[in-house]
């Protein structure tokens, strides 16, 4: 067994346990006291001590890993290995003295009495250490002392207590140590906990010239392994359904959700949604208001309007008609999105929609995810139920007795919604927004990039899930590079940092291009979901984009932004898929219908015209039809 000692509480605490967790550590621990709890593998114990105190036990072989801070390390002068710097924990240890000094510095307060005395010595200020464990900066303004040295991250507690940084003793943050025994016997242990508590990874890395046609066959097809399977599994759920209805969405909510329903308890009450607002917090309904109002504010701007014009002996236009009922599909439990169903009802509701109905899933008690039905009452959904996966999507394509049948699905979802989706369309019974499948970035960088905003955005994607890719063409290999060291870094703390991980080995790339527009070219073959210009002259370059759901521009336009809250929809077509697909707008809620009005003097201006064409086609009929209106019938 592997015995790793992290903080119990303090600065380092919650960041260490984040880690540790990747090895089976529990939150459940208080960490008031000093513990010992084993993983539920039993490969690793986790001790949880004082920052200060983890340097000693990993010396002296109590513990074989321990995660603490480099300043505790020198000051205890512990003989251990230090393997890693750890991305948190950043700070100074700094010599302070009053803005204003009274006299000589004969004493110098601190918690750090060995490194505080090397820095005295190497400076030549002769003074006293005095020795505190706490509120070391009260300590000049209560009379103790004539100087500090302290840890300080902004400066703002030094100056709140009328101190200056005058000297910067070490810089410090969290670091991973070993035994030094222990690390140099046991390297097999020591890559293994790396590995699995920092996410190491390996990303695909090429210069765009260079890349193999095996290579961007795989990055431009995107397929899935099982879609066979899925495609047979779903085929399954339609016929079920169309069979029996009611009866059947019920054994799948029980097969695949777990949920026990009766045909009645598939649509969430309004005393249900009303609840869900007491259980999710104030902050969030905030946010999806403000969410809600700029969605709906781009969404007024896409709804197309009725034109008409005159022509020789008549007028003709368009009337734009709202679809008389959308359903709406948002992934729910673990994967709840209520950003989705905003993104969804929304544009719908703007169009006109009288119907909008929305279908998510439940879990095993019955519940849907409260934040789902916040955003399904602020959006305005007309009814909700609580229906996941391939079923819900038969359901509003075929309909049921308690499912209304729809005209048009839109939302994203897993491998088997979109294979519902392509199913329902394959059927004539509804059309659909697009074939969403995993989602995708591809970010288009120059020097003037900002390497930890791409990382960042990278990230960001690759949370998602494996599927998901994630992939950087720059223009030099400094700024591959640059990035490749940061995602490293800002992987170590993400909470799904093994499902990012996962998504950068497999599908992700860093890809040297020549230029900017050997970049563009190569993402117009390549049709991302969300691609990202970080370049000088973005808008020129903007113009020779042809092929992206959504484009994202400029250091400060994180993607993140376009998925919550600025206003233009994110639900986006989705490998290649935007060769041929726009992403979802409030025209997709409605339909153009033409009419057209003629005067005797319109049709006979085009008569000829309509009987040679109509002749050649050997629809005679047609001709005679207009013809028909020029013979006497006095």
């Amino acid at each position: 067994m592997i015995t790793i000692a992290i903080p119990n509480k303090g600065t380092l605490s919650k960041p260490a346990k984040l880690l540790a967790s990747s090895l089976g550590f529990s939150n459940g621990v208080s960490g008031e006291r000093e513990y010992s709890v084993d993983s539920p593998d039993g490969k690793y114990r986790f001790l949880l001590a004082r920052a200060k105190d983890i340097p000693g036990y990993v010396e002296s072989g109590s513990a074989d890993f321990g995660i603490t801070g480099q300043d505790l390390v020198a000051e205890a002068e512990a003989s251990v290995a230090e393997i890693k710097p750890l991305p948190f924990g950043s700070c100074k240890l700094v010599y302070a003295i009053p803005n204003q000094p009274s006299g000589p510095i004969l004493r110098v307060a601190t918690s750090f009495p060995n490194l505080t005395a090397k820095y005295l010595e190497s400076t030549g200020v002769e003074a006293k250490i005095v020795l505190l464990n706490g509120a070391v900066e009260a300590s000049v303004g209560a009379g103790m002392a004539d100087a500090i040295v302290d840890l300080s991250a902004t400066g703002r507690t030094l100056a709140a207590n009328g101190l200056k940084q005058a000297g910067v003793v070490m810089e410090s943050s969290a670091v991973l140590i070993a035994n030094r025994k222990y690390a140099d016997t046991n390297p097999q242990a020591l890559r293994q906990v790396l590995g699995l508590m920092l996410g190491d990874f390996e990303i695909f890395k090429c210069e765009l010239a260079n890349l193999g046609e095996k290579e961007q066959k795989r990055m431009l097809s995107r397929k899935a392994g099982n879609e066979a399977a899925v495609e047979q599994t779903v085929k399954e759920v339609f016929e079920s359904v169309s069979r029996r209805r009611d009866e059947a969405l019920c054994e799948y909510s029980e097969k695949f959700d777990g949920a026990k329903l009766q045909p009645k308890a598939l649509e969430v009450t309004a005393k249900e949604i009303k609840e869900a607002y007491s259980q999710v917090s104030g902050e969030l309904i905030t946010a999806l208001r403000k969410s809600a109002k700029n969605i709906a504010r781009f969404a007024k701007r896409e709804v197309p309007t009725r034109w008409e014009m005159k022509t020789e002996g008549g007028l003709m236009g368009k009337r734009i008609v709202p679809l008389d009922s959308v359903g709406v599909y948002a992934p729910g439990g673990t994967a709840a999105y209520p950003s989705s169903v905003l993104m969804g009802v929304i544009p719908a509701k703007a169009a006109g929609v009288p119907e909008i109905i929305l279908c998510t899933p439940c879990n095993n008690q019955g519940k849907c995810n409260p934040a789902v039905l916040v955003a399904a009452d602020i959006a305005g959904a007309t009814r909700v139920f609580r229906l996941g996966g391939a079923q819900a999507i038969a359901a509003m394509t075929i309909g049921s007795r308690t499912v209304p049948k729809v005209a048009k699905i839109v939302g994203p979802g897993n491998a088997f919604v979109r294979a519902a989706k392509l199913e329902a369309i394959s059927r004539g019974l509804v059309s659909i927004d697009s074939p969403a499948g995993p989602t995708e970035v591809m970010v288009i960088a120059d020097e003037t990039a900002v390497p930890a905003f791409i990382a960042a955005d990278m990230l960001a994607q690759a949370e998602h899930g494996p599927d998901a890719a994630a992939i950087l063409v720059c223009t030099s290999q400094a700024i591959g590079t640059a990035v490749e060291a940061e995602l490293k870094k800002q992987l170590t703390l993400l909470p799904r940092r093994e499902i990012a991980r996962k998504s950068l080995s497999q599908n992700g790339a860093i890809l040297i291009a020549a230029d900017v527009a050997q970049a563009i070219e190569f993402a117009n073959k390549y049709a991302p979901e969300h691609l990202e210009l970080v370049v000088e002259r973005s808008f020129a370059w903007l113009e020779k984009v042809r092929n992206a759901g959504a484009v994202f521009i400029g250091n400060y336009t994180c993607e993140a932004a376009g998925d919550y809250a600025a206003g233009p929809n994110h639900v986006l077509p989705t490998g290649g898929a935007a060769r041929s697909y726009s992403g979802l707008s409030a025209r997709d809620f409605v339909r153009e219908v033409n009419y057209l009005k003629l005067e005797k003097s319109g049709l006979e201006a085009l008569s000829s015209t309509i009987i040679e064409l109509a002749n050649a086609e050997g629809l005679t009929a047609h001709g005679r039809s207009a013809q028909k209106r020029f013979e006497n019938y006095a």
